[in-house]
């Protein structure tokens, strides 16, 4: 027999066993919810670590690219294609069809021959319409080729039009720390002015990823700043000239670069040459660009460089460079 007490007795245990339940759940929810919260800040830790090694890398690795030249000559010396032939063998098919239509019984006891008639008249057209574009596709692909042969033809005689065509065409300078790129092509003479990012675009702080996994982030020295501005300018210049050397069968291309600084005469920010870099294609066929730092890669190659580690970069003399007359201007001399 259950009395009254121990039927109480059994509703107490059950509430108790469904509140145990229920602070069991929340409990867990929480701890869930807090390890959630906890992963999120730790992918946010690590793609803002990333995100920062990402930006040095396209500030200070953009030369780090296969150097491979393309081959012109033999696209120059091939053959240019022969002139298509018009058909019309789709219109042909479709007017034999047409002209062999023979309605049938059903066809003539209910008036469809005229409909069915309509239907193949109307596939004539549209046939003769799909000759007409094959044609004209043919005759696009044949022009398309005979510009390309005559394009490397002019290419390899390093005719000035010809050169600006093809860099605009093969020249890819995707995320490269650059403004803008101005080209002067000249009696076989190719110069590449770059409007290189300025100290401004320079990160001030840096973020690393703690063995916690959580996120450090500190601000940059002054110094670290100039050296970032100093490796992005090189790396730029080495991608550009080996961008140009790569696309253009020439022996050596000129690199100038300018960035706004304070002229000191005048009291005026005004573009100035800060790195001028000469480079020969052997040169770059001997390097590992892929491995390469931008600081020893420019002494390899040569280049001219004014920097300090408390201003940064500054003003080179380019009027002993027999600069072409379009980049004359009067820039003052490296302190």
């Amino acid at each position: 027999m259950v009395t009254v007490r121990q039927f109480s007795r059994g509703v107490g245990r059950t509430m108790r066993a469904i509140e145990r339940d229920r602070q069991r759940a929340v409990r867990q929810r929480l701890l869930h919810e807090k390890a959630m919260a906890r992963q999120a800040t730790l992918d946010a830790a690590a793609d803002a670590a990333q995100a920062y090694e990402d930006l040095l890398e396209m500030l200070t690795g953009a030369h780090r690219e296969d150097f491979r030249r393309m081959d012109w000559l033999t696209t120059a010396i091939a053959k240019p294609p022969e002139d298509p032939a018009a058909t019309d063998f789709r219109e042909q098919k479709a007017m034999q069809a047409l002209q062999a239509y023979a309605p049938g019984w059903f066809a003539r006891t209910f008036g469809l021959a005229k409909g069915a008639r309509r239907k193949l008249s109307e596939a004539v057209r549209i046939a003769r319409q799909q000759d007409a574009d094959d044609f004209a596709d043919r005759q696009r692909t044949v022009t398309q080729r005979r510009e390309e042969i005559a394009l490397a033809g002019a290419v390899t005689r390093l005719e000035p039009q010809a050169v600006l065509s093809a860099l605009n065409q093969h020249v890819v300078l995707a995320e490269t720390p650059v403004e803008g790129v101005n080209v002067l092509a000249s009696a076989g003479r190719l110069v590449a002015v770059l409007n290189g990012l300025e100290i401004e675009d320079m990160p001030r702080q840096s973020t690393t990823l703690l063995q916690s996994g959580k996120a450090s982030q500190k601000a940059l020295t002054t110094t670290r700043i100039h050296e970032l501005h100093r490796d992005c300018v090189r790396s730029a210049a080495v991608r550009v000239a080996a961008e140009f050397l790569r696309v253009i069968p020439i022996d050596e291309v000129e690199v100038l670069v300018e960035v706004d600084l304070l002229d000191r005469g005048s009291g005026h920010i005004a573009p100035q040459p800060v790195l001028y870099l000469r480079v020969i294609a052997q040169a770059l066929e001997t390097v590992n660009l892929a491995l390469a730092e931008p600081a020893p890669l420019i002494e390899r190659l040569g280049g001219r460089l004014n920097w300090k580690r408390k201003e940064g970069l500054g003003a080179i003399d380019v009027t002993t460079l027999n600069l072409p007359p379009e980049l004359s201007r009067d820039t003052p001399a490296a302190a």
